[in-house]
C-alpha cells in the first residue's frame, strides 16, 4: 500500500476549519469504546484498511488527513464514514462533534484520531485473538469428543 496522498488544495476557509478540526482533543476513555464484533470479511477488511492507513498517517509524521483518505478508497462513502462513528463509539464521535455536526469525507480527522484508533484497533485484534484460541479449543474438544466415541466403537454399535 502506497503512503497517503496529503491533500493541498484546500480553500482558505477550508483550511481553517481543517486546521481548527486537526487540533481537536477530547478526553478519551477506552473502555467506553464499544466492542468490536467481525462478523464477515468486510468488516475485517474496513478493520485491516484503516489499520494500515493509520500506521502510514503516523509513520509520516504531523500531517492533516482527510476522512476520504483514512478510510482509503474502498471505504470513501457514506457506509464508510458510518462504519468509523461505530468503530469509535457514539460518546467519542459526540464530544469531537458536538451539536450533531455534520462530518464529511472532506473533513480533516482530528489529530487525536490516530492514537485512539491504534488504541481501539489494539483491543480489537486482542479481542479477535482470544475468539481464535476458544474457536480452537472448541475445535480441540470437538474432536477428542469424536474420537472417544468412535473409540468406544459407539458408532459401530449402530451400523451393526
Amino acid at each position: 500500500m502506497g503512503a497517503i496522498a496529503l491533500t493541498n488544495t484546500l480553500t482558505p476557509d477550508a483550511n481553517a476549519i481543517g486546521a481548527k478540526d486537526y487540533d481537536i482533543e477530547v478526553p478519551f476513555d477506552i473502555t467506553k469504546v464499544p466492542p468490536v464484533k467481525v462478523d464477515n470479511e468486510d468488516q475485517r477488511s474496513f478493520l485491516t484498511q484503516i489499520w494500515c492507513i493509520n500506521q502510514q498517517w503516523h509513520l509520516a509524521g504531523k500531517h492533516r488527513v482527510l476522512y476520504r483518505e483514512l478510510l482509503g478508497a474502498n471505504h470513501c462513502t457514506e457506509a464508510g464514514m458510518d462504519s468509523l462513528k461505530s468503530l469509535l463509539g457514539k460518546d467519542l464521535w459526540s464530544a469531537l462533534y458536538p451539536n450533531s455536526r455534520k462530518v464529511e469525507l472532506v473533513d480533516t480527522v482530528p489529530n487525536q484520531l490516530k492514537y485512539n484508533l491504534r488504541e481501539i484497533l489494539q483491543v480489537t485484534e486482542k479481542n479477535l485473538a482470544k475468539d481464535k484460541e476458544v474457536m480452537k479449543a472448541a475445535q480441540e474438544a470437538t474432536a477428542k469428543s469424536f474420537k472417544e466415541i468412535c473409540g468406544n466403537a459407539v458408532s459401530k454399535r449402530r451400523l451393526v
